[in-house]
């Protein structure tokens, strides 16, 4: 005989939410305890949880029980929980006697808890479901749930649920506000806040090292006690638009008194936060040091002419403001017949439009940083001639004037260095015939081809035969002389369409563009008697050649080279210093070899 649970008055359900509505709550804790608590009375049932379900996870979150085995932080499959339902259903479930119900009767939580009344309400936070507010017990309950029972548990739901949202809603804040001050305290740059009326209140490490004062001396005051009195007027209007509403934000440089008496150059930034409604509450400062900068304006004139690198200063109307003696020399003007010449003078004609483009672009696509590196481009000297050359472009401000600081170095040399850097990234030092990465690449581009349309493609690998024995009977040196001159003559035997590589030690391959497999071998064999009749250093080079054809573009260029590999040594195989084909380089498929008939 199953335990029951009765009922409790309407009355008693009532009283149990007012006395949860009266009640003062500051922690979560509490006030979960006294829901489920109170719940527990409400219904007459043992068991109450609060839970937070994500995906198929269910999470206790709350759980007040009489029941061994069920705490705080749990984890269950949502499928496995009476709640289950209420998600689906996104509204209540209850249940009087589950063992009564035959689709029940075998559910994980009747099973192994033989839970039998149940109710189940959604949890909703911010209108989102965050999970579900339950209670149960293992007897059964002798009436249904009413529906006033059922909407004293939604309320509560809905009372958790804004408690749940409020400490959401005050924990996020805490962390902005944590990292404001942590973003404030840490900043690079000198940062402060002040009041409407000026008073800072607060201000950074940055702002004390820039100025030289300690904090306590710079709160409390306004910024025009540490402002250069020939600068102070310079904010009076931009504060008065900004608190106006005519401006959200405003930057202008200004000088400050540093502590030791020496003058700070500086770029304020000034932006206004308000209250919901608009009135002015926070200005945020912050001050970015210009001196450095300022002392480097003063140096720059001393400094060009003492840098060897061609320098010259363009206007923001592309003008030429000044050179240096190394601009003198690359181009071949005197400064002073280049000062307000156009910048356009140094450059050739059919580029000009561009690279003039490019200068007068710069400074609005490089934003703060205005500086725009290693950019290529063409220069003209006063003979005539043309250059390739290369700039560094650094945009600032002398007496008051933007002007471009440009760098010009001639990059001939360097070209004619890089080109020689690629000849010997794609070719054998030893042979200079190409190295196997280039082969590969341009057997990958003709195997393009071919599936474009091509005949075909043929592909020759040569092995000089016991080259290991010169190597130890003549020593290496002669052995690199053989390898040179087997080089010499497969470009002597090669056609102009057809490119010899070494692949390795002794390992040489001929691609062979447009050429069948009859056309090859006649090649494998012509090249065979070149080499009889070469000069060598040593008596008896001999070489075995595997010549193997592609016609079919489905089949892969590594089935090509094993099929020329496979022939390569059947060749050494049969005897050496012969050729034998490959007929068919088909994957998947023994391939037939033959020698040349």
């Amino acid at each position: 005989m199953k335990p029951t649970t009765d009922a409790p008055a309407d009355a008693d359900c009532l009283r149990e939410l007012h006395a949860l509505l009266v009640e003062h709550f500051t922690e979560f804790d509490a006030f979960a305890e006294a829901c489920l608590d109170r719940g527990r009375r409400m219904l007459g049932l043992a068991t109450g949880i609060i839970s937070h379900i994500s995906g198929q996870d269910y999470e206790v979150v709350k759980v007040r029980t009489p029941l061994d085995g069920l705490h705080d932080g749990d984890h269950f499959t949502l499928a496995d929980t009476y709640c289950a339902a209420v998600i689906e259903r996104v509204a209540p479930v209850g249940y009087a006697h589950v063992g009564e119900l035959p689709d029940m009767r075998n559910h994980p939580v009747y099973v192994g808890l033989q839970l039998e009344s149940y109710l189940g309400v959604p949890l909703r936070v911010g209108g989102a479901i965050y999970g579900t507010l339950n209670f149960s017990d293992t007897a059964v309950r002798r009436q249904n749930f009413t529906a006033l029972e059922i909407e004293c548990i939604e309320a509560m739901a809905a009372l958790l649920g804004r408690f749940i949202e409020a400490e959401q809603t005050d924990r996020a804040l805490a962390e902005r506000e944590h990292l404001f001050a942590q973003s404030f305290r840490h900043a690079l740059v000198g940062k402060a806040l002040a009041t409407p009326e000026r008073r800072i209140i607060d201000v950074n490490p940055a702002l004390c090292h820039l100025l030289g004062y300690p904090r306590e001396t710079l709160i409390e005051h306004t910024p025009d006690a540490f402002t250069h009195p020939d600068d102070r007027h310079l904010t009076d209007d931009l504060y008065r638009e900004l608190f106006a509403g005519e401006r959200e934000h405003f930057e202008v440089e200004k000088r400050y008194l540093h502590a030791d008496g020496r003058i700070v150059h500086a770029r304020l930034g000034i932006a206004l936060v308000r209250h919901a409604d608009g009135r002015p509450w926070l200005a945020i400062g912050q001050l970015v040091d210009l001196t450095a900068a300022k002392q480097r304006e003063r140096e720059l004139h001393a400094l060009l002419d003492a840098v060897p690198e061609a320098l010259v200063v363009v206007s923001a109307a592309l003008e030429v403001v000044r050179v240096n003696a190394a601009a003198e020399h690359l181009f071949g003007y005197s400064q002073e017949a280049l000062i307000g010449q156009p910048v356009g003078l140094l450059m050739p004609e059919h580029v000009r439009k561009r690279q003039l483009a490019l200068l007068r672009d710069a400074p609005a696509q490089a934003h703060d940083v205005r500086h725009v590196d290693n950019t290529e481009l063409r220069g003209l000297r006063a003979d005539g001639s043309e250059f390739p050359c290369e700039i560094s472009m650094t945009v600032t401000e002398i007496e008051g004037q933007q002007q471009s600081l440009v760098a010009v170095r001639d990059v001939t040399e360097r070209r004619r260095m890089q080109a020689e850097l690629v000849r010997l990234a794609e070719s054998d030092p030893l042979t200079g015939l190409a190295n196997r990465r280039v082969f590969d690449q341009t057997l990958a581009r003709e195997h393009t081809r071919l599936r474009r349309g091509c005949p075909a493609l043929s592909l020759a690998l040569l092995d000089l035969d016991h080259f290991k024995r010169v190597n130890d009977r003549f020593g290496h040196a002669v052995g690199d002389r053989v390898l040179v001159r087997l080089a010499q003559v497969l470009c002597e035997t090669a056609r102009e369409t057809d490119m010899p590589a070494r692949l390795g030690g002794e390992e040489f391959g001929v691609l062979l563009p447009d050429t069948g497999l009859a056309a090859a071998e006649v090649f494998a064999e012509r090249l065979r008697e070149a080499l009889h009749r070469a000069d060598w250093p040593i008596p008896e080079v001999t070489a075995s050649i595997g010549v193997a054809a592609l016609c079919d573009a489905s089949v892969s260029t590594e089935s090509l080279y094993r099929a020329a590999d496979q022939a390569l040594y059947a060749a050494k195989g049969a005897g050496r210093d012969r050729v034998m084909l490959a007929d068919s380089p088909c994957v998947g498929r023994p391939i037939p070899i033959r020698e040349k008939a």
